[in-house]
């Protein structure tokens, strides 16, 4: 983005929903590939116009700068970083990010859900 490279990490490498996720946002020069002083970062995270998450972080003193975000939802997402120092807008960008559906879940939700329906038809019987 113009002079600045966004390095934006996020862990683990396949996404799931209802597991959490890792980001790590940094803000590098193209040129020395050295880190930018920032204060803060505002992210944003949406679906379809849909806000999950809106809110600024604070630059950490040491280590990365980063937040854990469970996505409820399959699908994809897009999200949106703006770097600030001292109220003035360094780099923003947006990207697509991809949510697959966390299969493992779904297979647990359906047997807790036959299970009550099994405990309920004894029960109304």
């Amino acid at each position: 983005v113009g002079e600045y490279l966004v390095d934006i990490g996020y862990s683990p490498e396949t996404v799931y929903t209802n597991s959490q996720t890792r980001f790590d946002l940094n803000l590098l020069t193209i040129a020395e590939n050295q880190s930018v002083t920032f204060d803060d970062i505002w992210v944003l995270v949406e679906k379809t116009g849909q806000v999950f998450f809106a809110g600024g972080l604070s630059k950490q003193r040491f280590g990365n700068t980063g937040f854990l975000f469970t996505f409820p939802e399959a699908g994809t997402y897009e999200i949106f970083v703006r770097f600030s120092s001292e109220g003035n807008t360094l780099a923003e960008t947006s990207f697509d990010f991809v949510v697959e559906q966390n299969t493992e879940q779904l297979t647990k939700s359906t047997s807790i859900l036959e299970t009550i329906r099994a405990i309920l038809r004894g029960w109304w019987r």
